[in-house]
């Protein structure tokens, strides 16, 4: 029996964890689903599983709003739940491809695909000019910045 098999039950016991199949990294006991959703604002944030290249890790569905940064694939029944949001914050790294991170063209698919009313991307690297990049992003979206604040409809 693995060390991690061991801990995980009394970590859940002891601390409130819960531990994602696929997920490595414990998450607090409010995030289990869709029955133990946390409120954060007066917003429910539900949970939705997504790829990091051979790694699991979670997106958070928010009111009319989005998060799904950190990501290379979204699974195609989650893709079914995100249509349609006034809000969509992505991943978007670089232009070049990465084997755990969407590119600025796939994100710009996929906002074309769910078209929410806004998309900002977010996690990018330094190669990414800001002015020059957002000047070639659709009308809708363009690059999050420090300081952004948004206002998310329930």
């Amino acid at each position: 029996m693995k060390a991690r098999d061991r801990v995980r039950p009394r970590a859940a016991v002891r601390f409130g964890m819960v531990f994602f199949e696929g997920i490595e990294t414990p998450f607090a006991s409010t995030f289990a689903g869709v029955h133990r959703t946390p409120a954060l604002f007066g917003l429910r944030f539900l949970p939705f599983p997504l790829e990091h290249g051979d790694m699991g890790v979670l997106g958070f569905r928010f009111g009319r709003a989005a998060y799904a940064t950190d990501f290379s694939v979204i699974p195609p029944a989650v893709l079914a739940e995100l249509q349609g949001l006034d809000v969509l914050i992505l991943d978007a790294l670089r232009d070049h491809p990465h084997p755990n991170h969407s590119t600025v063209e796939q994100s710009v698919a996929l906002v074309r695909q769910l078209q929410p009313r806004r998309a900002y991307f977010t996690h990018i690297a330094h190669d990414l000019p800001h002015a020059q990049t957002n000047a070639r992003l659709p009308a809708g979206v363009e690059l999050a910045y420090d300081g952004l604040t948004l206002e998310v409809e329930s």
